[in-house]
């Protein structure tokens, strides 16, 4: 379709085949691009500020991982990052099909090349965190009620999470909202 576009675009002079045709570049990329999400599975996601607890975790079968320091700086955060990518490669290949996220730093999860970032309420909108990551990458958010979370599902979010269930000392002022 777009060489046909390309040719018809040459053959008559219609800029409406040029429009055409880079129209279906973008449709191109898009389709290509979602069928490389990793595919969100059952079981344990673990969330840590370590990285040897985060390996271990994808060792021991976690369905998915993220990298969550509320103390550390984001230079800090971002170094544990690299380590953290750079580890995931050595696994076997089963393995490293894990998707990893990092909380809150979209940038750092672009660098990084994660598989996603989980982010909270007060981080930009998703509809603009799925503009900058693409349709290929995971995008998680922090809800805490069902109001949020059916929000966060139509602006795309591929998973929700709801929470502080109980008291959190990275959240204090956040008062827990039980099952």
């Amino acid at each position: 379709a777009q060489e046909g576009c390309r040719v018809l675009e040459e053959y008559t002079g219609n800029p409406l085949y040029n429009e055409c045709r880079y129209a279906l570049y973008d449709l191109e990329k898009e389709m290509t691009l979602s069928l490389l999400k990793p595919p969100l599975k059952k079981g344990i996601y673990i969330i840590s500020d370590s990285v040897d607890t985060l390996i271990s975790a994808i060792e021991k079968g976690a369905s998915i991982v993220q990298l969550r320091d509320k103390y550390a700086s984001k230079s800090e955060i971002y170094e544990k990052g690299k380590v953290l990518m750079k580890r995931k490669s050595t696994l076997s290949p089963t393995l490293q099909e894990t998707p990893i996220l990092i909380n809150d730093f979209i940038d750092i999860a672009m660098d990084l090349g994660a598989d996603g970032v989980h982010t909270g309420q007060d981080d930009i909108p998703l509809t603009v965190q799925r503009k900058l990551l693409g349709p290929h990458k995971l995008l998680g958010r922090t809800t805490h009620s069902l109001e949020q979370g059916l929000d966060a599902e139509k602006e795309g979010a591929d998973y929700v999470s709801v929470g502080p269930i109980w008291e959190t000392p990275s959240k204090p002022d956040r008062e827990a909202i039980g099952f």
